[in-house]
């Protein structure tokens, strides 16, 4: 009940914050964003500023999937936790790490058993040039994990566009797609 509390509060200021911070924030939503299970699947052009505008711009309240190496520390990760991310792990924090996404892939379709939904960022990196990379297959194993456990998940494509993503006071576009 705290978590919630607390993950609403974070929300509330960090949107407040968002509009002074751009001069325009645009979302557009090409179809209904669904409640219950969605994985959200964005491009990812700014490392910090990409999941607070989506989580933002959402109604629904995702845990964010993040690289791992910010959970290192426990005050860390506790903090993380509350703010509903999970850790992902990268083949460049060591090729022992990568085992354990398969235990986060199960933990994100209990959540979306439950109604939750989950935020991933399908290039798996962050550029500073706005294009978009080949995708990273986590999405799909966390698609695959939801529906070993019978959890009927949508995946909502979300793109992400910065007049400057650098830039104080530039304008900002959150599309939200049609669900898959």
């Amino acid at each position: 009940m705290i978590q919630k509390i607390i993950y609403h509060s974070l929300k509330l200021y960090c949107r407040i914050a968002l509009h002074f911070y751009f001069s325009k924030w645009q979302i557009r939503t090409l179809a209904p964003v669904p409640r219950g299970p969605v994985i959200f699947v964005a491009n990812h052009q700014n490392a910090f500023l990409d999941a607070v505008l989506i989580i933002c711009s959402s109604t629904n309240n995702p845990w964010a999937l993040t690289r791992s190496n910010v959970f290192k520390k426990k005050l860390a990760r506790a903090i993380l936790t509350i703010m509903q991310m999970l850790p992902v792990y990268r083949f460049r924090d060591g090729f022992d790490t990568l085992r354990k996404n398969e235990a986060v892939m199960d933990q994100c379709a209990l959540l979306m058993k439950h109604g939750e939904s989950v935020l991933i960022f399908g290039e798996g990196n962050h550029n500073d040039h706005y294009n978009l990379r080949p995708l990273q297959k986590g999405f799909a194993r966390i698609t695959q994990a939801a529906l070993q456990q019978d959890v009927a998940v949508q995946i909502v494509p979300v793109g992400v566009h910065y007049e400057a993503h650098t830039a104080f006071r530039a304008r900002v576009l959150i599309s939200f797609g049609t669900p898959i």
